[in-house]
């Protein structure tokens, strides 16, 4: 939401379960909304990242830490791309120098972990401080959940929505390592 200029943009950590056990309301009452007006701005470049930004291929001279967000049979190789992007010409299955960082590392099923422990796997991860931090996945969903939980923790990222889903298909060359 806040990609598209809404501030005021709050997170329901754990769902309808959290909402209900800090004595939250529901009802049973259909609610029909009224037809109403969005006023999309434009897309925050603060926060969204395009492929002609990242600098693939020079992440150590340019100061960037890639977080894939994929589950780690994805990013291995384990499960093939192929199986997930029919057609690419790709040879690996991850961008080289990407850091695999699953949303299962910050999410379980109550919400988002602890603040302390979400802080301990992101010191794990070896970021650099002073660089520009981009979170991808398949298409923007899982890094979207990474990217929240970096911004919780201090760390401004950016989100590159394309993520694998572009780079599969425009440039399968910069998917070109396997393995861990």
């Amino acid at each position: 939401m806040e990609v598209y200029g809404f501030t005021n943009v709050n997170l329901l950590d754990g769902g309808l379960d959290a909402w209900k056990a800090a004595g939250g309301s529901t009802d049973n009452k259909v609610v029909i909304p009224d037809l109403g007006n969005v006023d999309i701005r434009a897309l925050n470049p603060e926060i969204l990242a395009n492929f002609e930004e990242i600098p693939f291929n020079h992440f150590a001279e340019k100061k960037v830490d890639y977080l894939d967000a994929r589950v780690p049979a994805q990013f291995t190789g384990q499960d093939p791309l192929s199986s997930t992007y029919p057609g690419t010409k790709a040879t690996g299955s991850h961008v080289t120098g990407a850091i695999n960082f699953p949303m299962a590392e910050v999410i379980g099923p109550n919400g988002f972990l602890s603040q302390q422990e979400v802080d301990a796997k992101i010191a794990k991860l070896g970021l650099t401080a002073g660089n520009q931090v981009y979170v991808a996945c398949n298409t923007g969903i899982q890094a979207s959940v990474i990217f929240t939980a970096l911004e919780r923790s201090g760390i401004k990222a950016k989100l590159y929505n394309g993520s694998m889903t572009e780079l599969a298909y425009r440039a399968p060359e910069l998917v070109n390592a396997s393995g861990n």
